[in-house]
């Protein structure tokens, strides 16, 4: 770092940015063609204006995780109304776009009336459901795929990062199944995981019910 505390981190992007540039340019001449610029500034053009958006909400400190798949979202839904139901473009647009800050509008006012914490680039820990399907009943399970039902669990085995599941609720329908999430932590993050599984149960009583069909079954025996 020198004296005006600026490293080379800092410019690494834009050093990284040149080289690339200077690497097409070398081996293909056409690269800085006003043809092919034109075309980039085009394509970076929707990049660059969520950039400059994005910048407004990471300046104050805070992060936004949903920019990306919101244009996603906005894309498709144009291009249905296009494509599907034959709306002109401009009007697909601009419902589109009407969308786009209705959503943001409304999680923008929904984040800053409940004082919700500005989501961290570096996540604590992160939730995932221990297998895709909720929990088979033994008897409908074949005895090969018994051992195999181990769902995303596994994985953190093999890794040996901490992982606990906690009941989440019960499906619908007649036979209510138990469903439940897993919250998975940094490596050595045992008592933060321990921590929010504490939480998550002090707000619930999902880990106190049992599910009809288990009870049916307790009284049976």
């Amino acid at each position: 770092m020198n004296e005006k505390g600026k490293s080379f981190r800092d410019f690494s992007l834009a050093i990284a940015l040149l080289v690339i540039c200077g690497f097409f340019a070398l081996v293909s001449p056409q690269f800085l063609g006003a043809r092919n610029l034109s075309l980039l500034l085009t394509e970076l053009s929707i990049t660059a204006t969520l950039a400059l958006g994005m910048l407004l909400v990471i300046l104050p400190g805070h992060i936004d995780l949903s920019v990306g798949s919101g244009v996603g979202l906005l894309g498709g839904i144009a291009s249905v109304l296009i494509f599907e139901h034959h709306w002109p473009a401009p009007a697909a647009m601009a419902l589109s776009l009407l969308i786009g800050l209705l959503i943001w509008f409304g999680m923008g006012t929904f984040v800053f009336r409940h004082r919700f914490p500005p989501f961290s680039p570096s996540p604590r820990c992160r939730i995932t459901p221990p297998a895709p399907p909720p929990a088979p009943l033994v008897a409908e399970l074949a005895p090969e795929k018994q051992l195999l039902s181990t769902g995303s669990t596994i994985l953190w085995y093999l890794t040996g990062l901490p992982a606990m599941a906690t009941p989440c609720g019960f499906t619908s329908g007649d036979k209510p199944l138990p469903l439940s999430m897993q919250i998975i932590g940094k490596p050595f993050a045992e008592e933060t995981v321990f921590k929010l599984c504490h939480a998550y149960q002090c707000l619930t009583d999902f880990h106190l019910q049992v599910p009809p069909i288990a009870a049916n079954v307790a009284v049976g025996v």
